[in-house]
């Protein structure tokens, strides 16, 4: 690694480390309430819990997490005193320490392709992950079937940086839910989302700001086209019911071949809204189809008939204009499940158990935790990553490359409280490791997401 790579390696770590120093942790935790004077555990020896058991204060118990205080920071806390250190005042804090850092900017972006740059300022892309717990906190945090908390994720793809974090209970509608970024949405804003996000009001606001979505349609959504040959009332004026002819995309479908798209240019969705949109319809292929049968024979809700006719498509609605093709609209779809690629890196390196009797402040502690760790670790590898590729033409797994990061993240933390700065060695030994143990394992090119954007550092 050259010095003037290593420099500027090292003051792109330094941005996301010395945002959690000691003396702006203890701010924060003195503006939440949480240190209110002088005490044995200060915010940042905390923090060092954290880390040393990856933020799991639900499945440590309160004698281990003493133990670590005492060996890693030479504090001596008896277990009940830690208890009573895990309360609401805490849970603020961690609130505190989420908000600054996701209002941090950063320095590395994917460069795309010209093409999409005319449109796509930032790729916003939202997901919910789901978290069981024990069945006697059911009424504290209600699910659909046992005691569940879901985590609201929405990430920017172009820098990595995280835009929403927040727990909420299993129960609650996603849709209703993602109104809540229509205050964030700026010109050139492009939002890839789910079904679960399905709501036309936050695609009309959406359009009116200027940005741009990509959205599955709900299978049992009406679909109109404008009537050619409306009727009329005999005094001349248009019958306003049939302004629009209903399309039944069952039928479109048939007549497709496997593997082949359809798009109109403009449809109207909605039986009430009759919302203005971009429609794009795909048949699957064989062997997609194939993987949709055992997915939904094994799936615990039932369709009604008029939807299973629609189980071999997949209905994709944009306002991007047309000089972005079909085709490409459904290649920006699939960037969806690069959200999907953090949740398993997430639950695959922080694991979650809990104890039987536990109250809700410790639990709400533990999960803000865990999520303050790995949104620093996985933007810690985002960043890694396009440093990485715009440096050496390297490309890391992001899965893979939190594993790694977890595994010096504490050293970072430990050289900024020593130094106020981070040491070369600790930095040469995170991008060695990056470089040995989170390659990417290629895939098939037209799933690859740099392809996808038209990105080349060549």
């Amino acid at each position: 690694m050259k010095r003037t790579d290593l420099d500027e390696w090292k003051l792109l770590m330094e941005q996301l480390y010395k945002l959690f120093s000691p003396d702006m942790l203890d701010s924060w935790a003195k503006e939440s309430g949480w240190i209110k004077r002088k005490r044995k555990l200060d915010a940042y020896s905390f923090l060092h819990i954290l880390l040393y058991h990856c933020g799991n204060l639900a499945g440590s118990s309160l004698r281990e997490l003493s133990l670590s205080l005492e060996e890693t920071c030479h504090i001596s806390m008896t277990p009940e005193a830690i208890n009573q250190r895990l309360n609401k005042e805490l849970i603020v804090f961690l609130k505190k320490c989420l908000e600054h850092f996701i209002q941090m900017k950063l320095n590395y972006q994917l460069p795309i392709s010209d093409e999409l740059q005319k449109f796509c300022e930032r790729i916003r892309i939202i997901d919910a992950t789901i978290h069981s717990l024990p069945s006697d906190l059911k009424e504290t945090f209600p699910g659909v079937y046992r005691a569940e908390l879901k985590c609201q994720l929405e990430y920017e793809f172009l820098t990595g940086q995280f835009l929403l974090a927040d727990w909420r209970n299993g129960k609650e509608n996603d849709s209703l839910y993602g109104k809540y970024r229509l205050e964030t949405v700026s010109p050139g804003d492009l939002f890839i989302q789910d079904l679960g996000y399905f709501h036309l009001p936050t695609f009309k606001k959406i359009d009116e700001t200027g940005g741009y979505f990509v959205s599955r349609v709900r299978p049992d959504c009406s679909i109109y086209t404008g009537n050619p040959n409306p009727r009329y009332h005999a005094d001349g004026r248009v019958v306003k019911s049939s302004f629009y002819q209903k399309e039944s995309l069952a039928e479109h479908l048939e007549q497709m071949e496997r593997g082949s798209i359809r798009e109109w240019e403009e449809v109207f969705v909605g039986y009430d809204y009759k919302f203005p949109t971009r429609l794009i319809l795909y048949r699957h292929t064989e062997e997609q189809d194939k993987s949709g049968q055992y997915k939904r024979k094994h799936s615990r809700y039932q369709t009604k008939e008029h939807v299973r006719a629609l189980d071999g498509a997949t209905i994709i609605m944009t306002n991007l204009p047309d000089i972005i093709p079909a085709e490409k609209v459904m290649d920006l779809y699939r960037l969806r499940w690069q959200i999907e690629l953090l949740f398993k890196g997430w639950k695959s390196n922080f694991p979650t158990t809990f104890y039987k009797q536990i109250k809700e402040e410790r639990v709400l502690c533990h999960f803000f935790a865990h999520l303050l760790l790995f949104l620093i670790t996985a933007t810690t590898t985002y960043q890694a990553r396009l440093f990485l590729l715009e440096q050496s033409r390297i490309e890391i797994s992001i899965q893979k490359g939190i594993s790694v990061a977890l595994r010096f993240i504490r050293l970072m933390f430990e050289s900024i409280k020593k130094y106020t700065k981070l040491t070369n060695g600790v930095l040469k030994r995170f991008h060695d490791a990056l470089c040995k143990h989170a390659l990417k394992t290629k895939g098939p090119p037209e799933k690859d997401p740099l392809i996808i954007l038209g990105v080349n550092y060549s």
